[in-house]
Protein backbone atom coordinates (compact mmCIF):
# COMPACT_ATOMS: atom_id res chain seq x y z
CA UNK A 1 0.00 0.00 0.00
CA UNK A 2 2.34 2.39 0.35
CA UNK A 3 3.93 1.70 -2.68
CA UNK A 4 0.66 2.40 -4.05
CA UNK A 5 0.61 5.71 -2.32
CA UNK A 6 4.16 6.33 -3.75
CA UNK A 7 3.43 5.49 -7.49
CA UNK A 8 0.03 7.82 -6.79
CA UNK A 9 2.26 10.35 -5.75
CA UNK A 10 4.42 10.12 -8.23
CA UNK A 11 2.21 10.64 -10.64
CA UNK A 12 0.56 12.91 -9.58
CA UNK A 13 3.92 14.97 -8.90
CA UNK A 14 4.40 14.33 -12.87
CA UNK A 15 1.39 15.62 -13.82
CA UNK A 16 1.95 18.77 -11.90
CA UNK A 17 5.12 19.30 -13.25
CA UNK A 18 3.22 18.36 -17.01
CA UNK A 19 0.26 20.89 -16.17
CA UNK A 20 3.04 23.54 -15.26
CA UNK A 21 4.52 23.11 -18.75
CA UNK A 22 2.35 22.24 -20.66
CA UNK A 23 -0.44 24.86 -18.96
CA UNK A 24 1.86 27.85 -19.54
CA UNK A 25 2.75 26.40 -23.03
CA UNK A 26 -1.19 26.01 -23.64
CA UNK A 27 -2.01 29.60 -22.19
CA UNK A 28 0.80 30.82 -24.65
CA UNK A 29 -0.51 29.10 -27.85
CA UNK A 30 -4.11 30.00 -26.77
CA UNK A 31 -2.56 33.87 -26.69
CA UNK A 32 -0.90 33.49 -29.80
CA UNK A 33 -4.37 32.24 -31.32
CA UNK A 34 -6.00 34.96 -29.81
CA UNK A 35 -3.13 37.29 -31.46
CA UNK A 36 -3.67 35.67 -34.64
CA UNK A 37 -7.37 35.80 -34.51
CA UNK A 38 -7.17 39.74 -34.43
CA UNK A 39 -4.76 40.06 -36.91
CA UNK A 40 -6.91 38.13 -38.93
CA UNK A 41 -9.88 40.10 -38.03
CA UNK A 42 -8.13 43.70 -38.71
CA UNK A 43 -6.76 42.76 -41.97
CA UNK A 44 -10.28 41.85 -43.17
CA UNK A 45 -11.61 44.73 -41.94
CA UNK A 46 -8.49 46.90 -44.06
CA UNK A 47 -8.90 44.98 -46.96
CA UNK A 48 -13.24 45.50 -46.57
CA UNK A 49 -11.97 49.19 -46.24
CA UNK A 50 -9.59 49.20 -49.12
CA UNK A 51 -12.17 47.70 -51.23
CA UNK A 52 -14.68 50.25 -50.75
CA UNK A 53 -12.36 53.12 -51.21
CA UNK A 54 -11.30 51.58 -54.57
CA UNK A 55 -15.10 51.02 -55.90
CA UNK A 56 -15.87 54.63 -55.14
CA UNK A 57 -12.84 55.23 -56.81
CA UNK A 58 -13.52 53.27 -59.82
CA UNK A 59 -16.38 55.01 -59.74
CA UNK A 60 -15.00 58.30 -59.63
CA UNK A 61 -12.55 57.61 -62.36
CA UNK A 62 -15.48 56.39 -64.99
CA UNK A 63 -17.82 59.69 -64.07
CA UNK A 64 -15.22 61.23 -65.32
CA UNK A 65 -14.27 59.41 -68.06
CA UNK A 66 -17.88 59.82 -68.91
CA UNK A 67 -17.23 63.61 -68.27
CA UNK A 68 -14.53 64.21 -70.26
CA UNK A 69 -16.08 61.62 -73.28
CA UNK A 70 -19.41 64.00 -73.33
CA UNK A 71 -17.17 67.16 -72.87
CA UNK A 72 -15.02 65.50 -75.90
CA UNK A 73 -18.21 64.61 -77.89
CA UNK A 74 -19.34 67.68 -77.96
CA UNK A 75 -16.46 69.49 -79.04
CA UNK A 76 -15.75 67.38 -81.92
CA UNK A 77 -19.41 68.11 -82.40
CA UNK A 78 -18.80 71.20 -82.70
CA UNK A 79 -15.44 71.15 -85.09
CA UNK A 80 -17.53 68.86 -87.14
CA UNK A 81 -20.12 71.72 -87.50
CA UNK A 82 -17.52 73.96 -88.42
CA UNK A 83 -16.04 71.80 -90.64
CA UNK A 84 -19.08 71.66 -92.63
CA UNK A 85 -19.43 75.14 -92.86
CA UNK A 86 -16.04 75.54 -94.12
CA UNK A 87 -16.99 72.96 -96.75
CA UNK A 88 -20.11 74.31 -97.74
CA UNK A 89 -18.93 77.67 -98.27
CA UNK A 90 -15.32 77.28 -98.89
CA UNK A 91 -15.11 74.32 -100.85
CA UNK A 92 -11.56 74.82 -102.09
CA UNK A 93 -9.96 74.96 -98.93
CA UNK A 94 -10.17 70.80 -98.63
CA UNK A 95 -8.77 70.47 -102.17
CA UNK A 96 -5.92 73.08 -101.03
CA UNK A 97 -5.05 70.99 -97.81
CA UNK A 98 -2.38 68.60 -99.68
CA UNK A 99 -0.71 71.88 -101.33
CA UNK A 100 -1.02 73.54 -98.08
CA UNK A 101 0.61 70.72 -96.24
CA UNK A 102 3.41 70.49 -99.51
CA UNK A 103 4.02 74.00 -98.41
CA UNK A 104 4.89 73.28 -94.62
CA UNK A 105 6.62 70.24 -95.77
CA UNK A 106 8.90 71.82 -96.97
CA UNK A 107 9.49 74.83 -94.84
CA UNK A 108 7.34 77.44 -96.87
CA UNK A 109 6.60 80.70 -94.78
CA UNK A 110 2.62 81.52 -94.13
CA UNK A 111 3.11 84.64 -95.98
CA UNK A 112 3.94 82.45 -98.95
CA UNK A 113 1.44 79.75 -98.59
CA UNK A 114 -0.98 82.73 -98.35
CA UNK A 115 -0.31 84.14 -101.50
CA UNK A 116 -0.29 81.11 -103.22
CA UNK A 117 -3.49 80.24 -102.27
CA UNK A 118 -5.19 81.80 -104.76
CA UNK A 119 -3.51 79.51 -107.99
CA UNK A 120 -1.85 81.93 -109.85
CA UNK A 121 2.20 81.44 -110.54
CA UNK A 122 4.38 82.95 -108.70
CA UNK A 123 8.14 83.62 -109.35
CA UNK A 124 10.52 82.91 -106.43
CA UNK A 125 13.12 85.29 -105.73
CA UNK A 126 16.67 84.62 -106.40
CA UNK A 127 18.32 83.12 -103.04
CA UNK A 128 15.37 81.94 -102.18
CA UNK A 129 15.70 78.59 -100.61
CA UNK A 130 13.23 75.54 -99.51
CA UNK A 131 13.73 72.17 -97.73
CA UNK A 132 13.37 68.92 -98.93
CA UNK A 133 12.74 66.14 -96.51
CA UNK A 134 13.96 63.53 -98.69
CA UNK A 135 17.41 64.58 -98.66
CA UNK A 136 16.82 66.47 -95.26
CA UNK A 137 18.83 69.70 -96.60
CA UNK A 138 17.74 73.13 -98.19
CA UNK A 139 17.71 73.63 -102.15
CA UNK A 140 17.68 76.97 -104.01
CA UNK A 141 14.62 77.32 -105.35
CA UNK A 142 15.27 81.39 -106.62
CA UNK A 143 14.08 82.57 -109.94
CA UNK A 144 11.65 79.64 -110.32
CA UNK A 145 7.82 79.33 -111.36
CA UNK A 146 5.73 78.37 -107.97
CA UNK A 147 2.18 77.44 -108.10
CA UNK A 148 -0.59 75.35 -106.28
CA UNK A 149 -1.85 73.40 -109.42
CA UNK A 150 -4.60 70.83 -109.53
CA UNK A 151 -3.74 66.94 -109.64
CA UNK A 152 -5.99 64.90 -112.31
CA UNK A 153 -5.32 62.03 -110.21
CA UNK A 154 -6.64 62.97 -106.76
CA UNK A 155 -8.47 65.92 -108.00
CA UNK A 156 -6.91 68.42 -105.11
CA UNK A 157 -3.92 70.96 -105.21
CA UNK A 158 -0.45 70.27 -105.19
CA UNK A 159 2.49 72.56 -104.67
CA UNK A 160 3.99 72.75 -107.97
CA UNK A 161 7.80 74.46 -109.40
CA UNK A 162 8.32 74.99 -112.80
CA UNK A 163 5.07 72.99 -113.61
CA UNK A 164 6.58 69.95 -111.53
CA UNK A 165 5.47 68.63 -108.49
CA UNK A 166 7.45 69.85 -105.87
CA UNK A 167 8.92 66.72 -105.06
CA UNK A 168 9.30 65.25 -108.19
CA UNK A 169 10.95 68.33 -109.04
CA UNK A 170 13.58 68.23 -106.22
CA UNK A 171 14.41 64.56 -107.42
CA UNK A 172 15.01 65.90 -110.50
CA UNK A 173 17.12 68.78 -109.17
CA UNK A 174 19.28 66.11 -107.15
CA UNK A 175 19.88 63.59 -110.00
CA UNK A 176 21.05 66.88 -112.05
CA UNK A 177 23.47 67.66 -109.86
CA UNK A 178 24.57 64.36 -109.52
CA UNK A 179 24.96 64.23 -113.22
CA UNK A 180 27.03 67.70 -113.24
CA UNK A 181 29.42 66.43 -110.80
CA UNK A 182 29.93 62.70 -112.12
CA UNK A 183 30.80 64.54 -115.31
CA UNK A 184 32.74 67.01 -113.49
CA UNK A 185 34.84 64.40 -112.08
CA UNK A 186 34.94 62.36 -115.78
CA UNK A 187 36.86 65.55 -117.29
Amino acid sequence: EAKAERDRQKKEAVSNIANIFTGSKTKRLESEIADRDRTIENLKLQMSSQRETSSREIGNLRDSMRRQQEQHDSYKRGFDSQMSRIEKYFPAVKLLMPAILDCESVRMSEATIKALLDCKPRIFNPGKKLYDPAKQEYADVGDTEVQFKQDPKDNQFHLHINGKNIFQWFKDLWQSLKQTISRGIRH
